[in-house]
């Protein structure tokens, strides 16, 4: 089950996710990913499933799809953690208490991303 998002407040937005004016509804299949972005003054819920209660939305989502496990049972998908762009990725590394600059690349930037999503998970 995923959490759509549309783009208010911008013409467009690079981070975590992408959306432009052309392309304004972003789906999302990361609960994590999908609170963060309910924070961003740019967006708005549409459809899909509220991530603060998991219950669906009064819009049903367009596009669900099934996500595979990440490693370390974190609630980040690989998939979904691929698809991101570099700045996303770093994004979440921040916004997970960690230093971007330690991770040389992707696959770096992906590990350190369920690294500390999984040190989270284990502090709660």
């Amino acid at each position: 089950m995923g959490w759509d998002f549309k783009l208010t407040n911008a013409r467009s937005y690079t981070g975590a996710i992408v959306a432009t004016v052309k392309n304004p509804v972003v789906t999302v299949e990361d609960k994590q990913l999908a609170d963060y972005i309910k924070k961003l003054p740019y967006f708005v819920p549409q459809g899909g499933t509220n991530p603060e209660t998991e219950e669906p939305n009064e819009k049903p989502a367009e596009n669900e799809g099934s996500a595979e496990p990440a490693e370390g049972d974190s609630d980040f998908t690989m998939s979904g953690l691929k698809a991101l762009k570099k700045p996303g990725q770093e994004d979440l590394i921040i916004q997970l208490g960690g230093d971007p600059s330690t991770a040389a690349n992707e696959e770096e930037r992906i590990a350190l991303i369920q690294e500390l999503a999984k040190n989270q998970e284990e502090e709660a």
